[in-house]
């Protein structure tokens, strides 16, 4: 049996290794540097642009760094593959590197720092799909259309009015004791967004303020409307 058969045949325990580039291992028990398997990730102070985008940081010391956050404070288990890197001096030892049942090189794939072959790809997308799966599902939006939050300000506004008129017209009938406003028309102009125009008439006007039962549904519908608004500015507010 070859040597390099025999070197990929055996697994080592890295702890705590160091970076200098997102695709390169260096474990302190073994000194040299080593390479992730089937990988490419940009060498720190690679200008941007060409195969990995535009960048407003340096990619490879983002790639450097992410790296480092992986493997820092967990065990690796790396497994030579029995081939050396040709364009680096010396040519370093390629290494398939273990967090658990995690791949190094997939799941530096899966997070953006670096390419790989169909392989490491493949891979890479089950992680990702892992990583969809187990996220919590998102909050349901309101399903209310832009156009009434719009307007919603404007309608409850002229409701207040109209209510506030309506009731000082109702007013005035009762002094004149001619042809009164049903109580349910008024309490119908509460249901629909004026019952602070009718709070105010009846503290204003003093207009059906104590008259029963209708002063007590009045309160009603004005809690319900006040419950409302501030469910709704509750769930606005979490959203933003």
């Amino acid at each position: 049996m070859s040597l390099l058969v025999l070197a990929a045949a055996t697994g080592f325990a890295c702890m705590n290794p160091a970076h200098s580039s997102g695709e390169v291992v260096r474990c302190a028990a073994r000194g040299q540097a080593m390479q992730l398997h089937d990988i490419v990730a940009p060498e720190p102070a690679v200008p941007c642009g060409g195969l990995f985008g535009d960048c407003p940081v340096d990619p490879g010391a983002a790639a450097r760094d992410h790296l480092a956050a992986l493997t820092r404070g967990k065990e690796l288990r790396c497994t030579p593959t029995g081939g050396r890197t040709s364009l680096d001096n010396p040519p370093r030892t390629i290494v398939r590197c273990m967090i658990g049942d995690v791949d190094l090189s997939c799941q530096m794939v899966a997070d953006g720092y670096a390419l790989g072959n169909d392989n490491i790809t493949r891979c890479a997308n089950e992680i990702r799909s892992r990583r969809v799966a187990a996220a919590p599902p998102p909050r349901p939006a309101l399903i209310i259309p832009s156009v009434i939050w719009r307007w919603l300000p404007l309608y409850l506004l002229l409701m207040n009015i109209v209510t506030y008129f309506v009731f000082a017209a109702d007013k005035r009938r009762q002094v004149t004791n001619i042809n009164r406003i049903a109580e349910a028309e008024l309490l119908g102009l509460i249901a629909f967004g004026g019952g602070i125009g009718a709070l105010v008439a009846q503290v204003r006007l003093d207009h059906m303020r104590d008259e029963q039962p209708f002063a007590s549904q009045a309160a009603i519908l004005l809690g319900l409307q006040i419950g409302a608004a501030i469910a709704v500015g509750a769930m606005l507010t979490l959203r933003i």
